[in-house]
């Protein structure tokens, strides 16, 4: 895990000087606690990714942790048993890039694809978010690693080996920074497909595997050596996502 820390926050730092002439390749990644393709896309791809230093210098890199998720409302109805048209109304009328959402739209009950497990381990990676920033990458990989035996220690583990205040973490997650946190997430997701739903420069990454390569080819700089044998290396085959 710390190797992890180090080599996206620090590593890359070396190698931020060579990537300065060109725009920085933006990288979104929209995801949920508990899912298996999620899961597998954080540690392997992204992972991957942001452990190239090259190439995590040459990228403004976010992680939503909101996926499927979505807030009852009048109009997209959605209550009891997960909703898939729920969550698709929901997306287009409160999600990102909307200008006039309805009022309803977070007031609602939450209702996560995978259950309240997966609506509490996303409230405190929005949390771990909001305290730590792009610094909170390591938090993740830690509780996706660890889903499986998912638990408040666990959280409190990650916390600890992530270097987040696991008292303000706390906090934040019994508290109204905590809805906040999970709403501004809400806020920022999109219209999609399923999750793990990933935009390089705005353009959808079909499958998770090619994140490296389509890095590689958005950049407008010189492309960091790392690329030409990395991207040959990118495991072949498909990866799925959940609708």
């Amino acid at each position: 895990m710390r190797r992890f820390l180090a080599v996206h926050l620090l590593l890359a730092a070396a190698d931020a000087a060579d990537a300065a002439d060109a725009a920085k390749v933006k990288v979104q990644l929209f995801a949920e606690a508990g899912c298996p393709f999620c899961r597998a896309a954080i540690a392997g791809p992204v992972n991957q990714t942001l452990s190239t230093p090259s190439v995590a210098a040459i990228m403004d890199f976010e992680f939503f942790p909101w996926g499927n998720a979505y807030f009852v409302t009048a109009e997209c109805k959605g209550a009891g048993e997960y909703d898939l048209s729920a969550r698709k109304c929901f997306n287009q009328r409160c999600g990102s890039g909307v200008s006039d959402r309805p009022k309803d739209c977070f007031t609602g009950g939450l209702v996560c694809q995978h259950g309240q497990m997966e609506c509490e381990a996303d409230r405190y990676l929005a949390c771990a978010k909001s305290l730590a920033g792009s610094n909170f990458m390591p938090f993740t990989h830690c509780v996706e690693a660890g889903y499986d035996n998912y638990t408040k220690a666990l959280v409190t583990a990650c916390a600890a080996s992530s270097e987040i205040d696991a008292g303000a973490l706390a906090q934040c997650f019994s508290g109204k920074d905590g809805d906040h946190a999970v709403i501004a997430q809400a806020m920022s997701t999109p219209e999609h497909p399923g999750v793990p739903y990933i935009l390089v420069n705005g353009k959808a990454v079909e499958q998770p595997n090619d994140l490296l390569k389509e890095v590689c080819k958005a950049y407008k700089g010189e492309v960091p050596k790392a690329c030409h044998g990395l991207m040959e290396s990118v495991a072949a085959g498909s990866m799925v996502f959940y609708a």
